[in-house]
Formats: structure tokens, sequence, C-alpha cells
């Protein structure tokens, strides 16, 4: 059984090391055939949402199969909604506002180089 845990975790390893080469080529040309459909402003906000979904997905099917007894593919359907729903919102008044402040924060003017301060200040 470890053999078989090992072998299809290496899986994952090697097929993301495969589709780096597709990565690079849907980067390089975006409006190359079907790389156009990744710029759909569909797709772009689930880009947006994606660290969020990250966060939330497992939880929140955990919680629809649990509490919702229903079909396993309208468990799909809901968990699918209240994620995207969950992380619109977490995207709106989380990260946004922290991308806001650290932009506040971050952009300052660059002190002086320590040789130009020393000859303005008049210390050496």
């Amino acid at each position: 059984m470890n053999l078989i845990h090992e072998y299809q975790r290496s899986l994952g390893a090697w097929q993301g090391l495969a589709l780096y080469p597709l990565f690079v080529c849907a980067v390089r040309n975006p409006r190359l055939g079907p790389f156009r459909l990744l710029n759909h402003p569909l797709l772009r906000r689930v880009g947006e949402l994606s660290y969020s979904l990250y966060l939330l997905h497992h939880v929140v099917i955990s919680g629809v199969q649990r509490w919702l007894p229903v079909h396993r593919l309208l468990q799909g359907a809901i968990a699918l909604g209240l994620s995207l729903l969950l992380a619109g919102a977490i995207w709106r008044w989380i990260e946004q506002p922290c991308a806001r402040l650290r932009k506040r924060l971050t952009h300052r003017a660059p002190a002086p180089p320590p040789a130009l301060a020393t000859a303005v200040g008049g210390r050496s």
C-alpha cells in the first residue's frame, strides 16, 4: 500500500512538470487558439478568486456533503456555488482592502543611499 501511495504522490509532480511547457505557451501566446479562452472575463474572475477558493473548497464540500443529503451532483453544484460566493466575499472584503493597505504601506519614497545621507547630513 505504501508503494501505491508513493506512486500516486509522485504522479502529481510529474503531471505538473509535463504541463509546464503548456503553461509557458499559454503565458507567452495568450491570443493563440485555445489559450484565448483563458482570457475570458469569467475565467479571469475565477483566477482572482483562486486563492480563496483553494482555502475554502474542502470545508464547503465537506459541509455540503454532511448537511445536505441530496444527490451528489446537486451537492457538487451547491458546493461550487457556495464556494464561489464565499470566495467572492473574501476577495471583496478581505483581500482587496488588504491589498490597498499593502500599497499604502509599501509605496513610500525610497531612503537615500547611505553615502548620500552621510554627505547631506554633514556627518562622516
